[in-house]
């Protein structure tokens, strides 16, 4: 099975001088773009799953599995709901963020 990969995330940083120290700081803003950009991999993480699990359920009908496809379509069921939220939460703060 091929491994899930994603790209690194930016580190974005700005560099101000304090007396003759330099300090790497993010600016308000990044920190909830990088939470924006986190939030939208999970619901790519989670879509996958699903899509895995689908393919899993559709081998468990084949190869005749009743009992484990019971319990397959019920924890497909559990994934959707968490998704649902996911993309309801990711849509609620994408929106609070645009500044």
């Amino acid at each position: 099975m091929a491994e899930w990969q994603h790209a690194p995330l930016p580190q974005v940083t700005r560099t101000f001088r304090a007396g003759q120290r330099l300090l790497d700081m993010m600016s308000s803003a990044e920190p909830a773009k990088n939470r924006i950009e986190i939030g939208k991999r999970h619901i790519l993480d989670q879509q996958f799953r699903i899509t895995r699990h689908r393919e899993l359920i559709t081998k468990l009908e084949r190869n005749g599995h009743p009992d484990a496809l019971a319990d397959a379509r019920r924890r497909l069921a559990e994934m959707e709901q968490v998704l649902e939220g996911m993309e309801a939460h990711y849509a609620q703060h994408k929106s609070g963020w645009r500044r």
